[in-house]
């Protein structure tokens, strides 16, 4: 039986939620042709990664991203790191010859995006994908079946409420998700992305999207 060696940069948040991800795989789909390994755990944090090898059964820990882009027996790099290194990481790890999971969004603005997918071509046998998981809800892919059974009709528009209660509390700290250097775009790069791609994935390609856009707490106090 094959192998996926997975190797893991960036153990935040959304580290530990691929990592569940993987270590359930098997819970979820039974047969499977191969099995999932969880080869190396990657943080800049001294100590997370570390302490992510020891309860999480990953294989080695490291700060640094070229011991994992490095190592042959690693077949798939999956980068969840704060956004601002998406591209780096992304195009490293093609270089080295790995296939690519990467948190969404996939660079911090469109001319990293451009950089990104116009070197795809010469990494075709690679696979490349970026995780907007809300593609495969259930309720998700029954809209896509009645959409294209044609029971809904015309689509003449689509309205979407995105309800996450993360950064709700004003008195929450602020952290690199709202700092435009390390996320990119606030809000509209962290969730919107999801909802944008549920238009293009339910409904095809668009032109232009209008939105009125504000901030709620323009001062967050700084981190403690």
């Amino acid at each position: 039986m094959d192998e996926l060696r997975v190797g893991i940069i960036g153990f935040g948040f959304m580290g530990k939620t691929h990592t569940y991800g993987y270590k359930t795989i098997p819970l979820y789909y039974s047969n499977l042709p191969f099995k999932i390994k969880l080869a190396g755990v990657c943080d800049a944090v001294p100590g997370v990664a570390e302490r992510a090898k020891e309860s999480l059964d990953f294989e080695f820990a490291t700060q640094n991203p070229e011991d994992i882009f490095s190592r042959e027996d690693i077949n798939v790099v999956n980068v969840c790191t704060p956004n601002i290194y998406h591209k780096d990481m992304v195009l490293s790890a093609l270089k080295a010859g790995k296939h690519v999971y990467c948190d969404k969004p996939l660079a911090t603005c469109y001319e990293e995006t451009k950089e990104i997918t116009g070197v795809l071509e010469k990494y075709n046998k690679l696979v490349t994908q970026m995780a907007l998981q809300y593609r495969f809800f259930p309720a998700t892919m029954r809209a896509k079946e009645l959409i294209e059974e044609g029971r809904i009709g015309k689509i003449m528009s689509f309205r979407a409420c995105y309800l996450h209660s993360g950064s709700v509390d004003p008195n929450k700290p602020i952290g690199w998700k709202q700092d435009k250097k390390f996320g990119g775009g606030g809000v509209l790069f962290d969730l919107g992305s999801h909802i944008i791609d549920l238009i293009y994935f339910l409904l095809g390609e668009y032109s232009e999207v209008f939105a009125n856009t504000e901030i709620i707490y323009s001062q967050r106090p700084d981190k403690r």
